[in-house]
């Protein structure tokens, strides 16, 4: 498949950012791990073959809150990380390489979130669902209506697959828009492991925090907020 022209990294839309899901995707098809026959492809697509994604952006000042109303147990935990926690997580992880001018930092002391709010303004967040397969549900729900003994492998594979080809295609698309006007971080299911366990205090997380799943970022609910869910 053809790769759509590159514009403007600073510009987001949706339509920019859904043709650039849909490209990323399409090309992970053509490797290795995910050569499926075309009549098996486990996510869902279009009336034109395309994968059938789907994306929202907002924007927000970097001091607004996430979960302002939503902390509690059975929502979003007590204690999910916010635009704060996901700044101090990648500052710590810069803090010992090189600066903007190719020097080693000296005293390897992270910027602060402090730092963050003077020099960006806003925060574009990007929320994107590659849904499953309708045809390969509807077998799964006929199979379990037919009451028939059968191995629920092909139904397990097809979570696995997808997650990972969308977390892969996150970080592509996190590549794509890379640009020297701001910052781009890419939340795929790792980031989001380790920013739990590196930004949040251990006294927040587990069953301290409630119960969640996937860690403290509840990128699922982000993406109910923005309209997805």
């Amino acid at each position: 498949m053809e790769r759509r022209k590159m514009s403007d990294p600073s510009i987001l839309t949706v339509e920019k950012i859904t043709g650039l899901f849909k490209d990323r995707v399409a090309e992970l098809q053509e490797e290795p791990e995910f050569q499926w026959k075309r009549e098996s492809i486990k996510y869902a697509v279009d009336d034109t073959g395309d994968p059938s994604v789907k994306v929202a952006i907002g924007n927000v000042p970097l001091d607004y809150d996430l979960w302002k109303g939503l902390r509690n147990p059975a929502v979003v935990g007590i204690s999910p990380a916010g635009l704060k926690e996901i700044w101090e997580y990648h500052a710590h992880r810069r803090r010992a390489r090189v600066d903007e001018y190719g020097r080693q930092t000296i005293f390897q002391i992270p910027k602060s979130f402090e730092y963050a709010q003077k020099t960006f303004k806003r925060v574009v967040i990007i929320s994107v669902m590659l849904p499953f397969s309708h045809k390969v549900i509807q077998n799964y729900q006929q199979a379990v209506s037919d009451e028939r003994n059968r191995s629920s492998y092909i139904f397990r594979r097809m979570y696995e697959d997808v997650n990972l080809m969308a977390n892969k295609a996150i970080g592509r698309v996190g590549i794509d828009l890379a640009s020297v006007e701001g910052v781009v971080l890419a939340m795929d299911d790792d980031r989001v492991t380790k920013v739990s366990e590196e930004a949040v205090p251990l006294t927040h997380q587990g069953d301290s925090h409630g119960p969640s799943k996937g860690g403290n970022y509840p990128q699922k609910s982000l993406a109910v907020l923005m309209g997805l869910g």
